[in-house]
C-alpha cells in the first residue's frame, strides 16, 4: 500500500547529513561504506564536486572472515560486530565445534581486506579529486565501523589520522530521536533519504498517459 513520494541517490542523501552546506567550501571526501558497495562524494568550493563508487564494502570483510573461521555468513557478521564490544567471542563452526577467538585476532584476520578496501577507496577519492588528497575524510555507514579502517584511509591519503573520522550522532543534532533508538553511522544515509523528501529537491513530474496518472522522475 505504500507509494513512492521522493527519490534520491544514496551518496546525495548521505552527504546531506554528513557534510552540511556550511562545510562545503572545504575540500572534504565522504565514504559511505555499505554492505556491497562504498559510495564516495567530494565537496569543494561550496558544492558537491564529484560522486564515485567502489564494489567493495562490509560484506567483503564478512566473507573473508567466514572462510577463515569455517562459518556461515550470518555468524561471521555477528563475530565482526561483537569484535567491537567483546574481548573474547564464542561461536560454532560448520563442524558443530565450539570455538573462541579474541577480538584482536578477528581484526587481524580482517586486516588484508580492510587494507584493500581502504586502498580502493583512497584511489577513487584521489581520482575524483584531480589526483590530490582532500583536506579531510568523513566515514559513514555500518561497514566503516570496522576497527582500523579510518586509520588505513589516513595512511593511504597521507592525512593526519585526526582528519579522518567516523560520523554519527554528533552530526544529527537537528533530529529528534525516540528514546533508545540507534544514532550511529549506520543511519546517516537513511536519515538523509528522509530529509530529502522534506526538502523536495527531487520533485516528480506528473503526466497522464492513456487515462492513467503516471509519476516520472
Amino acid at each position: 500500500g505504500l507509494k513512492v513520494v521522493n527519490m534520491t541517490l544514496e551518496p546525495i542523501a548521505a552527504i546531506r547529513v554528513a557534510i552540511p552546506e556550511k562545510f562545503r567550501l572545504l575540500n572534504i571526501a565522504m565514504i559511505d561504506v555499505g554492505a556491497g558497495t562504498s559510495d564516495i562524494s567530494i565537496t569543494n568550493d561550496g558544492s558537491v564536486a564529484a560522486f564515485g563508487m567502489i564494489p567493495c564494502a562490509g560484506d567483503t570483510i564478512t566473507e573473508s572472515l567466514a572462510k577463515q573461521c569455517l562459518i556461515d555468513f550470518a555468524t561471521a557478521e555477528q563475530i565482526k560486530k561483537d569484535a567491537k564490544t567483546k574481548s573474547v567471542i564464542t561461536y560454532e563452526d560448520i563442524m558443530g565445534l565450539e570455538q573462541t577467538v579474541a577480538a584482536e585476532e578477528v581484526i587481524s584476520m580482517c586486516q588484508l581486506e580492510i587494507e584493500k578496501m581502504a586502498k580502493l577507496a583512497s584511489d577513487e577519492i584521489k581520482r575524483l579529486n584531480g589526483g590530490n588528497s582532500p583536506s579531510a575524510v568523513f566515514i559513514v555507514g555500518g561497514g566503516g565501523k570496522i576497527q582500523g579502517f579510518s586509520e588505513q584511509i589516513a595512511r593511504e591519503l597521507g592525512l593526519d589520522p585526526k582528519r579522518v573520522a567516523l560520523r554519527g550522532e554528533e552530526i544529527m543534532k537537528e533530529v529528534e530521536f525516540p528514546e533508545d533508538s540507534l544514532k550511529d553511522s549506520t543511519i546517516v544515509t537513511p536519515i538523509g533519504i528522509c530529509l530529502s523528501y522534506y526538502e523536495q529537491t527531487n520533485n516528480f513530474i506528473h503526466v497522464t498517459f492513456n487515462g492513467n496518472k503516471v509519476k516520472l522522475y
